[in-house]
This record gives structure tokens, C-alpha cells and sequence, in this order.
């Protein structure tokens, strides 16, 4: 049983390892404390030869130690290897002593569940002091396992002061192998905790990582609103669905004269200030992407007539085309905007765009500030 366990979830940690690594660390520790603490276990339950019990107690203090460490690297902490390193080495000098040189069964046993008692009771300190961080919220089921293998360990020594660790209980099993059989089983409780939490965690930090990516690849790097891309996707959204929409080139004027003036820095503030107006006069419902350089696109569902629209336009221009003030510099801001219909003016995105941007282009020539629809300019193309 103990054996099938080990395997079980040293695959599910193994694979969790290799899927999410990058963002979660020490989990390849908690496959190796498992593995060596299971072996350890098994070792002493089926082989009485004196080299197999010093191997044994070993891997036990080295799988502790896995544990340990790899939940100082799961939670991003540094693990103190200097009491840890001491211990190890006295470890590697009394065992062999009280294995070959002095037996002792007891006196091997009592220094090992000091040993594990010593190294879990940091381990759980770890964890509790950790609690509240975004990783140790899914620690706490250690805990208590913790605190039940650091107990047994304890019940284990005053066993063996008192010599009554060794009593029978039904053939050849004694109280002690009942105590290792409980700590053998309290490791595969928190091991199963580990991979299941791990996996969840995994899950969310995953489902995060691939928002923030869509997220990013969605918006503009300066001026933190749609881009381009999103642009697209919600016009898409839209012709697919047969919705009327306007959409609404604003360019602001002699911007080049700007960033001339003062300087690209001053010119990208300019920019972001400018982003933050076109915000504050869309409509709930209305769309706003930076589509390139100072161009921004509005996209508007709206059924007001041309005149009605035109003139709501011309309101929110006014109120975009207000003094600039960055780094005590006075920036006068005029904007110049193009209009087309769907699907008056044309069935498809590119066409949309591009007829807008020749209204906007009219604007510009006949002396900017101002605003025209393609289908009011669409003589005048190509004169």
C-alpha cells in the first residue's frame, strides 16, 4: 500500500513539477522527500540487517530535509542550512555507532525522532508564519499533520524512557511499529495534501498567467486602453452580429509639432493625457482603441441621425481640445476627427477604417479642428 502511494503522488508532484515549474518552485524536493522517506520506511519494515537500518534512517532525515526545503523554495524563502548541515553530520557519526560500535535500538530510535521532531517543528513554524502569503493559504493542511508526526514522535520517546515501546500488540507487531505505521501514513496525508493544493494552485496562478497575457497582447503599453488588436476583434464582433456603428478616427493636430518642441517624453504624457480625455467623453457603451502614433478610434452604436451625432461630436471635441499642462508646459491640444457608417460606407473593417481616414484626411486639409463624415466628402476624393 505504502509502496503504490509513494508512486502515485511522486508522479502527480513529478508532473506538476514539469507543468508548472516556472512559477512555482520546490516542488521536484517534495517528489524526492516521498520517494526517500517511503523508502526509508519500507526498508525498515521489511529488512533487520544492521547496513539496511543505518540506509534506512538516512533516507528518512534526507526526505525530512526535502520536505523542508522544497517548501522554503515553494514559498520564495531562504532555508537556514547551518543547524540543519550539524544535525546531518551527527546523525552520520551515531548511527553507525549505535548500529555496529555500541548497539543500541533504543538509543537510535530515541536520536531519531528527536532528529525528525527538530526538523518538522521548523518546518511547521514555516508554514504558520507564512499563512497569510499568497502560497502558504494553501499550506495549511500541513499543519496539522505536521504537529500529529511531531506528537507520535514524542509519544515515541517517552515510550522509551519508560521501555514500553517495544510491548506486543498482536503477533510480532509491537507499539513502535504501530507509531512508525502512523508516521509513515501521516507523509502520504501531506504529500496528497501537497499535490492536490499544488495542482490547484496551479490551476489559478495558470488561469492568471493567460489573463494577464491576453490581457497585454489586448492593450496598448503606453496608454494602458485597447489596442489595435482588440480594435479588431470588436469590430468583428459586431459586423457579425448586423449592428450599425460609426467609427470615428481622432487624430490630434500638429502633434509632430509637439514632440518637436519638447520632446518624445513630454510627447508620450501628452499622448497618455490625451487617451485619458477620449476616456472620460465616451459613452458607456461606446469602444476607444489607440490605433497608431496620436490616432484613436472610437467605435459608437448609435442611432442619433448624422446632424443629431455630428453635433454631439463637436461637443465632446471641445472638451478634448482643452490645455494640456505637463511639467508646467502649456500644450494646446486641437483634434481632428473622420466618421464612417456600417455598413453604409462599406461591409468590411479595412474599409471602414480606411474610409474613415479619408474623411479625417479632408479635415485635415481644409484646416483641421474639426470633423466630417466619408459620405459628405466622398465627391471631393480623388479632385
Amino acid at each position: 500500500m505504502l509502496i503504490w502511494a509513494t508512486v502515485v503522488i511522486a508522479l502527480g508532484l513529478l508532473f506538476t513539477h514539469f507543468y508548472t515549474g516556472h512559477f512555482l518552485k520546490g516542488l521536484l524536493f517534495w517528489v524526492y522527500g516521498i520517494t526517500f522517506e517511503s523508502t526509508g520506511f519500507l526498508i525498515i519494515a521489511f529488512y533487520e540487517n544492521g547496513i539496511y537500518k543505518l540506509i534506512a534512517n538516512i533516507l528518512i532525515y534526507l526526505g525530512v530535509i526535502c520536505f523542508y526545503h522544497g517548501t522554503n523554495r515553494f514559498l520564495d524563502k531562504k532555508t537556514q542550512w547551518k543547524e540543519l548541515v550539524i544535525v546531518g553530520v551527527i546523525i552520520v557519526i551515531l548511527l553507525p555507532t549505535f548500529i555496529y560500535a555500541y548497539p543500541s535500538v533504543e538509543l537510535r530510535r530515541l536520536m531519531m525522532s528527536l532528529t525528525i521532531s527538530f526538523v518538522l517543528t521548523r518546518y511547521t513554524l514555516l508554514i504558520y508564519k507564512n499563512l497569510k502569503t499568497d502560497k502558504g493559504k494553501y499550506l495549511h493542511l500541513h499543519i496539522p499533520f505536521s504537529i500529529g508526526i511531531i506528537g507520535v514522535m514524542f509519544v515515541r520517546v517517552i515510550m522509551i524512557f519508560f521501555s514500553i515501546n517495544n510491548l506486543p500488540i498482536y503477533n510480532e507487531i509491537t507499539v513502535d511499529d504501530i507509531l512508525v505505521g502512523f508516521v509513515s501514513l501521516f507523509v502520504i496525508i501531506i504529500a496528497s495534501a501537497m499535490t492536490i493544493t499544488t495542482n490547484l494552485l496551479a490551476i489559478r496562478d495558470l488561469r492568471n498567467e493567460r489573463r494577464l497575457l491576453e490581457n497585454l497582447s489586448n492593450t496598448d503599453f503606453l496608454t494602458q486602453i485597447p489596442n489595435r488588436r482588440s480594435l479588431y476583434e470588436h469590430m468583428k464582433k459586431l459586423i457579425s452580429e448586423n449592428k450599425s456603428f460609426k467609427v470615428i478616427i481622432s487624430d490630434m493636430d500638429d502633434f509632430k509639432m509637439i514632440n518637436d518642441k519638447f520632446g518624445h517624453k513630454i510627447g508620450d504624457l501628452v499622448l497618455i493625457e490625451y487617451a485619458k480625455r477620449l476616456m472620460s467623453v465616451k459613452e458607456h457603451q461606446d469602444f476607444i482603441a489607440r490605433f497608431g502614433g496620436d490616432e484613436f478610434i472610437f467605435i459608437v452604436e448609435s442611432r442619433y441621425s448624422d446632424d443629431v451625432f455630428g453635433k454631439n461630436v463637436r461637443i465632446k471635441q471641445k472638451l478634448i481640445g482643452n490645455i494640456i499642462v505637463i511639467n508646467h508646459q502649456e500644450i494646446k491640444i486641437r483634434t481632428s476627427i473622420g466618421i464612417s457608417s456600417y455598413p453604409e460606407d462599406g461591409k468590411t473593417i479595412d474599409e471602414l477604417i480606411r474610409k474613415a481616414d479619408e474623411a479625417l484626411y479632408m479635415v485635415k486639409l481644409q484646416g483641421k479642428d474639426n470633423y466630417a463624415f466619408f459620405k459628405d466628402i466622398e465627391h471631393q476624393i480623388g479632385n
